[in-house]
């Protein structure tokens, strides 16, 4: 990782979190759509041909739908491990900060504030954040890629 890549994770931490609940979301409504459709009340379709063989056109229809849920589902469920991993990396990183670069990091990128008023509250001229800040994304890379290396 890189600091650009860092920068961008940060600037999307908040972002993430809320799209893996969307995420979630949208899987388990998958899945409950999945488990109606395949239920012993399903009249929709059965898991077994009417007819003799498997050339049931009711049958292979149901095939081809399970296929596709279950595609859905796998896509799903690797986006939402993608992206729960990208926030827990960052998050670890974040934690493992020193203090004061933990909290100028958090003021910026996950309140939102501006680098000046960050400076203004921590009592610290523009030039000496900006330190802080430089600071504290070579120590998170640091974490970061050593931990992707020693994985």
């Amino acid at each position: 990782m890189n600091e650009r890549e860092l920068k961008k994770q940060l600037n999307d931490f908040q972002l993430n979190s809320r799209v893996v609940e969307m995420k979630q979301k949208e899987l388990d409504k998958l899945l409950k759509s999945r488990n109606e459709l395949i239920s012993p009340q399903s009249s929709k379709f059965s898991l077994t041909p009417k007819s003799k063989g498997i050339s049931d056109p009711t049958y292979i229809n149901f095939l081809n739908i399970d296929a596709n849920f279950d595609a859905m589902i796998n896509k799903l469920k690797e986006e939402i491990k993608t992206l729960k991993l990208e926030c827990k990396e960052v998050e670890r990183a974040i934690n493992e900060l020193p203090s004061i670069y933990r909290m100028v990091i958090k003021s910026h990128y996950m309140d939102h504030k501006r680098w000046e008023i960050v400076a203004t509250d921590f009592n610290y001229s523009d030039r000496q954040i900006f330190y802080i800040r430089k600071a504290a994304f070579e120590t998170m890379l640091m974490l970061i890629n050593n931990s992707l290396n020693a994985a």
